[in-house]
C-alpha cells in the first residue's frame, strides 16, 4: 500500500492516522475478497487460481491507482488526516473487491472465457472508480465547513459495500 500513497508503518503505526488505518482495512478486505473469489470453483490446478487472483487483485490495485490519481486521495488521507475520506474510501475498496472477487468466481473453462466473463461483469466498477474519484476531488475542494460529517461518511461506506455485495449477487444469478 505504501507505493499507493498510504503507509502502514508511517501513517498508522507512527502517526496514528485512523483514516489511513480505515483505508488499509478496506484494501485488505477487498484484496481478501479477490483472492477468495479466485478460490471458488473447479479448475485444472493452482495456476488457474493464481491467475484469477492476480487478475482480480491487480485490477483492484489498478483501480485504486486511477482513483488516487483522480481524487488525490492519498494526500487527503495522509496529509490532511481526513477520517471521513478514509472511511468512504475503505467502503469503496471493500465493495470493489467484493465485485472483482465474484467476477473471477466459478469453474474454469478457458483463459479466453475467464477474461471475457471478467471484462463483462467488471467494467461498471472501472467506470464507478473514475466517477467516485471526481466526487472525492469535489468534496476535497469544498470549504472545510461543508465537508461530509463522520456519520455521512460511514453511511456512504456502508452503502458502497452493500451496493458491491448486491451487484456481486446479481452477477452470481446471471
Amino acid at each position: 500500500m505504501r507505493f499507493l500513497g498510504v503507509s502502514l508503518r508511517d501513517d498508522i503505526a507512527e502517526r496514528g492516522n485512523i483514516g489511513a488505518g480505515c483505508t488499509v482495512i478496506g484494501l485488505t478486505i477487498g484484496a481478501t475478497c479477490c483472492v477468495a473469489g479466485a478460490n471458488v470453483g473447479e479448475g485444472p490446478g493452482f495456476e488457474v487460481v493464481l491467475f484469477s487472483a492476480v487478475l482480480s487483485t491487480g485490477t483492484l490495485l489498478a483501480l485504486w491507482t486511477v482513483f488516487a490519481l483522480i481524487s488525490n486521495a492519498a494526500e487527503t488521507i495522509t496529509v490532511e488526516r481526513d477520517l471521513g475520506a478514509g472511511i468512504r474510501i475503505a467502503g469503496w475498496l471493500a465493495g470493489t473487491g467484493i465485485v472483482l472477487g465474484v467476477c473471477v468466481t466459478g469453474d474454469w473453462i478457458s483463459l479466453v472465457a475467464t477474461l471475457k466473463d471478467f471484462s463483462r461483469y467488471s467494467w461498471p466498477v472501472a467506470v464507478y472508480a473514475s466517477l467516485y474519484g471526481y466526487f472525492e476531488r469535489a468534496i476535497r475542494t469544498r470549504m472545510l465547513a461543508r465537508k461530509p460529517g463522520l456519520t455521512t461518511s460511514v453511511l456512504t461506506a456502508i452503502a458502497m459495500t452493500v451496493a458491491g455485495g448486491l451487484y456481486a449477487k446479481w452477477i452470481g444469478i446471471h
